[in-house]
């Protein structure tokens, strides 16, 4: 066999062994997403991400200062993952 040949087959190979996973939804589970959303803080708060937690105490508790605070803080980490994100960037490989 040629290469190009045996490589396209191999590509055929595992693409339909991957269509053929998630056609049966054997390892996608798209419950827990739906859940999450749909009910926000259940059971116990236990789900509450830090943007939903503005927004109920902005907007719905109308504790604008603690909700201010909580964005102050989601602004920070948000800094910082940059910051370490350019920083970082520099001993990327770049292929020219």
């Amino acid at each position: 066999m040629r290469p190009a040949t045996l490589l396209c087959s191999l590509m055929l190979f595992v693409t339909l062994a991957v269509f053929a996973r998630t056609a049966n939804h054997d390892f996608i589970n798209f419950d827990d997403t739906i859940y999450v959303t749909a009910n926000p803080g259940k059971p116990g708060d236990a789900t509450v991400t830090l943007v939903y937690f503005i927004y109920e105490n902005g907007f719905r508790n109308f504790k604008m200062g603690l909700a201010s605070a909580a964005s102050w803080i989601l602004f920070l980490i948000v800094a910082v993952v940059t910051i370490l994100y350019f920083r970082t960037q520099k001993r990327w490989v770049h292929c020219q």
